[in-house]
């Protein structure tokens, strides 16, 4: 039977380090044939891995960084033609959209992210790259704190965009109590992200109920700068849509302030995905919401509305042209 053709292709879904791979392993990708591959310099790491296709162990002795971000960089370098040969291979046709997601704070995901995302914006010119990178619980201390941020600036000078996440906000914006046991904490912050990421996936790769389209040209317009901000509210279907609802999806937004810097015109856009029909007069309330709240660049503006069966009806905004303030 002939595969059907979605709108973006996502052909796989990489994680480099312990916390993105668990990540990853819990990210549902059937729904458009995503091959999940997982990096790491842990061999004892990667074995506690499941539901990912591909476990890629890097480095000589194969133990770890032991929290050496340098390690963790020249055992990811040592090991990337072999990554790249996996991509490669699953990468039948050109990928649309790279997904990679990153825990930073510890050493080899902070090292490898960088070269990571420099590979690709060599390889894979044309795509788009969208780098997940989610920074350390206050509790984890501020040399784990800086790590994290030291690997987001040299992400920043590769040219890469990407989306930060932050493990301590998301404990108030999910209003999740610090007394919670830590195993449980995590577990309810990474379905939380993997919740986001499955339902932008699933909106990237429909193959039905397109109102409003988006191509990979014009995505690049929107996801460009040093970050991208992407969050997500639902609803049970699009007639609860309004202007209302940027502030909604603002408040679920799990970004720290602390690195991140407003941009005089930042590029915006939605996506709607659910059932019920949008109507002209919510969509001219959204743009003017855009530019009142936001001061965006309405030039390359241009939405994605999906119509058809689902559970609920997600709203998601992206933000580029985002700076980052570290």
């Amino acid at each position: 039977m002939k595969k059907k053709e979605t709108l973006f292709n996502i052909p796989v879904v990489v994680a480099v380090g312990s916390g993105g791979g668990r990540i990853l392993s819990s990210l549902n990708t059937k729904s458009f044939n995503g091959y999940k591959i997982a990096v790491n310099n842990s061999v004892r790491d990667l074995a506690l891995l499941r539901n990912v296709d591909s476990k890629i162990c890097v480095g000589n002795d194969q133990g770890g960084s032991g929290m050496n971000v340098e390690k963790g960089r020249r055992d990811f370098l040592q090991g990337a033609s072999q990554v790249l040969r996996v991509m490669k291979t699953e990468c039948r046709t050109k990928p649309d959209i790279i997904p990679v997601i990153a825990t930073l704070g510890h050493g080899f995901a902070s090292g490898s992210i960088p070269e990571m995302l420099r590979i690709l914006k060599r390889t894979y010119p044309d795509s788009v790259t969208l780098a997940w990178c989610i920074t350390p619980f206050d509790l984890q201390g501020k040399e784990i704190r800086g790590r994290a941020y030291e690997s987001l600036r040299k992400c920043r000078e590769v040219g890469a965009t990407i989306t930060p996440i932050s493990n301590q906000v998301a404990i108030n914006k999910l209003g999740l109590s610090q007394r919670m046991p830590l195993g449980q904490l995590y577990q309810t912050i990474n379905r939380e992200i993997t919740d986001i990421l499955s339902d932008l996936f699933e909106a990237f790769t429909t193959t039905e109920g397109i109102i409003e389209s988006l191509d990979r040209n014009d995505l690049k317009q929107i996801w460009v700068g040093e970050s991208a901000l992407i969050s997500r509210v639902t609803y049970p279907d699009a007639s609860s849509i309004n202007g209302g609802s940027l502030k909604d999806a603002e408040q679920r937004l799990l970004v720290d302030v602390n690195y991140l810097e407003g941009a005089e015109q930042p590029t915006a856009t939605y996506i709607i995905d659910g059932p019920g029909e949008i109507t002209v007069d919510q969509m001219t309330e959204l743009s003017s919401s855009l530019i009142a709240d936001y001061k965006a660049d309405m030039t390359y503006f241009k939405p994605l509305i999906i119509q058809r069966k689902r559970q609920n009806t997600s709203f998601i905004l992206i933000r580029g042209k985002m700076r980052l303030g570290i």
